[in-house]
């Protein structure tokens, strides 16, 4: 899910993907040949860099501790749908925004969705 997200922003006007991390180094390097952007080993290194925003692309039930880690290093944070899969890790999420007011917490849905596009059945 990380690629396609990845390969959409780069393609956005005004968007400049600067930074790939992923498990799998060598996945983000072929990455960052196609979508540009500097490739960090770990979440850690990433955080400490100056990046402004990161798009969390972890599967839902691990948004927890990334996401957390992305408002303490005082990054707006951008989650790929659902929030959490538990009431008490979204709640987690939601306690550490609420510390953290200056930053933008999104939770997106259809985020490439043009605006002007109908709701479905509309």
């Amino acid at each position: 899910m990380g690629r396609l997200h990845a390969r959409t922003l780069a393609g956005l006007p005004g968007v400049e993907v600067t930074a790939l991390q992923n498990r799998t180094f060598e996945t983000a390097e072929k990455l960052a040949e196609e979508v540009g952007g500097r490739v960090f080993r770990d979440v850690a290194e990433l955080l400490n860099s100056d990046v402004d925003a990161v798009w969390v692309c972890t599967p839902d039930f691990a948004h927890v501790e990334p996401a957390l880690a992305v408002l303490e290093a005082g990054k707006h944070l951008f989650l790929e749908k659902t929030l959490a899969t538990t009431l008490e890790d979204g709640r987690t999420i939601l306690r550490a925004a609420e510390s953290h007011p200056e930053l933008k917490v999104l939770v997106l849905q259809r985020e490439f969705m043009p605006l002007e596009t109908p709701a479905f059945g509309v």
